[in-house]
C-alpha cells in the first residue's frame, strides 16, 4: 500500500543506516582507525554497496547473488581490519570517551530528527523527485523479480562522454530495499530521506570539525562552529528557494556529497599528517570511482579540490615560516606538479579530440565576455546573473564581504581558501569553461553552474559566527561585542524571504524547507495514486498536465513525455472539446482522470520560477463540457475510483 507506515518506515531507515556506516565503522572499530570515523565509516560502506552491485550487475546475476557478494565482502573487509589491527600492534587502544563534539552531534541529530518528522519529506509537485521515483519504479520490475538489469560493456561506460553514464546506481539501491519490504518505493520516502540527510548534516558537522580543529579556540567554540556550520547549511546550501539537504535527499547528489568530505579529509591528512600512509592516495581514487559510478559531477567537485589545494599548498610551503616538515613539503609539491602536469595535458588532449557541447540552451546560461572587450569574444564563462546568483544569494554574498574582512580568520585553512575561490577557478574562468564544455556531450550549461555547490558558504558562515564569537571572549571589549551580535543577525535575516522597495530576497531556501507533501506534494493526491497504480496492465492516462506527471512517475503505467517541465505539452488532450473528447473516448482501455482537487500555492512556486505558479490549479483543465460528455455516454466510461473531488474512469 502506498502511504506513510510509521513502521515501514522505522524498519526502512535502519536497512538505509546500517548498510551505509555499519560495514565501514566495524572495519575502522576493529582496525583501530579513529580519525574521521564517521566520514570514513560512510565512504567504505557505500563503496562496497557500489561497487558489489557494478560487478554482479556487469555479469546480469541474480538479485541474491548481489545479496551474498555484498555480505561476504563485508566478512572480508572485518577480517582485514582485524589483520591490518594485528600487524599494526603498536598503536594504543583506547576506550568510549565522552566529549563535548558528541554532545553537540546528538543535538543536530535529534534536532533535525524533530524538523524531519514535523514536516516530512520534500516532494512537492512538479520537482524531479519525480523523475528519481520513476527511475527507482523501473527499476524495481526486475529487481522484484529476483533479477538485476545487466550493464554492457561497463568499461566503456565509465569512460565515456560525462551525459552517457546510466548506471542508476542509486535507484537499484533503493529498489532494492522497497522489493525487499514489499512496498511501493513512494511508501519509504519518509524514512529514506530521512537518513540521507542525517547522513549528510553528520557528514557536514565532523568536516567542518575537522577543519577548524587547529584552530586556537577552547573546545566548546569549535563544537560552535560544527554546529552553526550545520545550521547554516540547512538553511542556505542549494539553489534558488530548494534547500539542497530537503530538494536532493533522495538523489545520488547527496550521497556522493559525503563522498566529497570525506575525500578532502584524507587528502588534507595526506597533506599535512608526515605519519599518514599512501593508503590515503588509494582510497581517495576508490571514492573518486564510485563518485564517477553514482553521479559524476561530485567526482569533478573532488578534482577540483584535489588540485587546487596541494597547488595552494606548495606555494604557501616556500615561505620560510610554513612550519611543515620536509617530508610534507616534498608531498604537497610532488602532488601539486602531477596535478598541474595531468591538468594541463588532460585539457590539450580534451580540445583537440572533443568538440565543444552548444546547442541553442547554451545561451544565455553560458555568456561571452564581448561585454568587456570585443577581443573577448571566443571567451565564455557562466552566467553570473542566473543559477550562480541563485546558488550564491544576498546571505553567500554578504558572507563574501565578511570573509574578504575577516580573511586572517582563515587563512590556516586550505579547503576554505580553496573552495571559497572556486567560482574564479570555474565558473568565472574562461579557460576551465571552454575545457568543460568539450568534456560534456551535451547540457553543458546544466552542468557547469552545479559547480556553485563547490562555495562552503555555510561552513563559512558558521565559522564567522564562531570565530566572532571567541574574539569577544578574548578580548571582552566593546570593539569585538559589535561584530558578536551583528553578524549571526545579519546572516539570519539574509536567509529570509523578504521584499522592500530597495531590495528583495527571493532567493530564501524556506520554501522547500515548509511542509508541502500534504498540500503540494505526493501527500495531495496519495488516494489517487494508490487507485490508479492498483488498476491491472499498462494503461494510457487522460488527464491535466500535473497530474499525468505525477501518475506517470510513481505507478506502473508507462506515461510518455513523464519527464517533460513543459505541461502544455503533456497536458490533457481533452482540453479543446468536443473533437479530441471524442477521440479519447475511443481509446478502449485507457484511464480519465478528472482531478478537480487544487493544490497550494507555495513558496517556491512564487519565487523560484521553476514552473507556473498555478501548475497545481489543475480543476482549470477540466472543460464543464466533459462532465456533460462522460454523463451523456456513460456506456462508454466505467466509474473506478471517486474520492473528493476526483474521479477515475476507465474508457470501454
Amino acid at each position: 500500500m502506498i502511504g506513510s507506515d510509521f513502521g515501514i518506515n522505522v524498519i526502512a531507515a535502519t536497512i538505509y543506516a546500517s548498510y551505509l556506516l555499519l560495514p565501514g565503522y566495524l572495519y575502522c572499530l576493529v582496525s583501530g582507525v579513529r580519525r574521521n570515523r564517521f566520514l570514513l565509516s560512510y565512504g567504505i560502506s557505500f563503496s562496497l554497496l557500489v561497487i558489489t552491485q557494478i560487478l554482479v550487475r556487469s555479469h546480469g546475476s541474480s538479485i541474491l547473488q548481489w545479496y551474498v557478494l555484498l555480505h561476504g565482502a563485508i566478512v572480508m573487509l572485518i577480517g582485514t581490519g582485524y589483520l591490518v589491527k594485528f600487524q599494526t600492534s603498536k598503536s594504543r587502544v583506547t576506550g568510549f570517551r565522552w566529549n563535548i563534539s558528541l554532545t553537540g552531534f546528538l543535538v543536530v541529530l535529534g534536532t533535525y530528527c524533530l524538523y524531519h518528522l514535523i514536516v516530512g519529506p520534500y516532494t512537492e509537485i512538479p520537482s524531479d523527485i519525480y523523475d528519481h521515483l520513476n527511475r527507482v519504479m523501473r527499476m524495481s520490475e526486475s529487481v522484484c523479480d529476483g533479477n538485476v538489469g545487466q550493464i554492457d560493456d561497463t568499461l566503456a561506460v565509465i569512460l565515456s562522454g560525462f551525459s552517457r553514464i546510466v548506471l542508476f546506481v542509486l535507484p537499484f539501491l533503493h529498489a532494492s530495499v522497497a522489493c525487499a519490504l514489499k512496498v511501493h518505493p513512494i511508501t519509504l520516502l519518509p524514512g529514506t530521506t530521512l537518513v540521507s540527510s542525517l547522513i549528510f548534516i553528520s557528514a557536514t558537522y565532523w568536516f567542518s570539525t575537522r577543519l577548524v580543529a587547529s584552530a586556537r579556540m577552547t573546545m566548546s567554540f569549535k563544537v560552535m562552529a560544527s554546529v552553526l556550520s550545520v545550521l547554516f547549511t540547512v538553511l542556505w546550501f542549494g539553489v534558488a528557494t530548494f534547500s539542497y539537504i530537503r530538494y536532493y535527499a533522495y538523489f545520488p547528489s547527496i550521497y556522493n556529497f559525503v563522498l566529497l568530505f570525506c575525500v578532502v579529509c584524507l587528502l588534507l591528512d595526506y597533506l599535512e599528517r608526515s605519519r599518514t600512509s599512501h593508503l590515503n592516495l588509494i582510497l581517495i581514487a576508490i571514492f573518486m570511482l564510485v563518485m564517477r559510478l553514482v553521479h559524476e559531477q561530485e567526482m569533478f567537485f573532488a578534482l577540483v579540490l584535489c588540485c587546487g589545494i596541494p597547488v595552494l599548498r606548495s606555494i604557501k610551503s616556500f615561505n620560510s615560516n610554513s612550519g611543515s616538515s620536509a617530508t610534507l613539503v616534498l608531498r604537497t609539491r610532488l602532488l601539486a606538479l602531477v596535478a598541474i602536469a595531468i591538468t594541463i595535458a588532460l585539457s590539450i588532449f580534451i580540445l583537440e579530440t572533443r568538440r565543444m557541447a552548444g546547442g541553442p540552451g547554451l545561451y544565455p546560461h553560458v555568456v561571452s565576455l564581448e561585454v568587456i572587450s570585443p577581443l573577448l569574444r571566443s571567451l565564455l564563462i557562466a552566467n553570473p546573473e542566473l543559477r550562480f546568483w541563485d546558488t550564491l544569494s544576498l546571505y553567500g554574498a554578504c558572507v563574501y564581504l565578511l570573509y574578504i574582512f575577516r580573511h586572517k580568520w582563515f587563512s590556516h585553512i586550505d579547503y576554505l581558501t580553496v573552495a571559497m575561490a572556486s567560482p574564479v577557478l570555474t565558473l568565472l574562468n574562461p579557460v576551465f569553461v571552454i575545457v568543460f564544455l568539450h568534456i560534456v556531450t551535451d547540457g553543458g550549461w546544466d552542468v557547469i553552474w552545479r559547480f556553485s555547490y563547490l562555495m562552503p558558504l555555510g561552513i563559512t558562515g558558521g565559522f564567522l559566527v564562531a570565530f566572532s564569537a571567541w574574539q569577544f571572549r578574548k578580548t571582552q571589549s566593546f570593539r569585538t561585542l559589535i561584530p558578536m551580535v551583528s553578524i549571526p543577525i545579519l546572516l539570519l535575516v539574509l536567509l529570509l524571504p523578504f521584499e522592500t522597495p530597495y531590495v528583495s530576497n527571493s532567493k530564501s531556501r524556506f520554501g522547500s524547507l515548509m511542509p508541502v507533501d500534504k498540500t503540494a506534494g505526493a501527500g495531495l493526491w496519495k488516494d489517487l495514486i494508490e487507485a490508479v497504480d492498483a488498476v491491472d496492465g499498462n494503461r494510457a492516462i487522460y488527464a491535466d498536465g500535473a497530474t499525468r506527471y505525477v501518475l506517470g512517475a510513481v505507478t506502473h503505467h508507462d506515461i510518455p513525455s513523464r519527464q517533460s517541465y513543459d505541461f502544455d505539452h503533456v497536458a490533457l488532450e481533452v482540453t479543446v472539446y468536443p473533437s479530441n473528447v471524442e477521440l479519447m473516448s475511443k481509446d478502449s482501455g485507457a484511464l480519465l482522470v478528472i482531478n478537480r482537487r487544487n493544490g497550494s500555492e507555495t513558496l517556491s512556486s512564487r519565487l523560484s520560477g521553476h514552473w507556473p505558479i498555478d501548475v497545481l490549479q489543475v480543476s482549470t483543465s477540466y472543460p464543464p463540457e466533459l462532465d456533460q460528455f462522460v454523463g451523456m455516454h456513460k456506456e462508454r466510461f466505467k466509474l473506478l475510483w471517486s474520492q473528493e473531488n476526483i474521479w477515475l474512469y476507465e474508457i470501454l
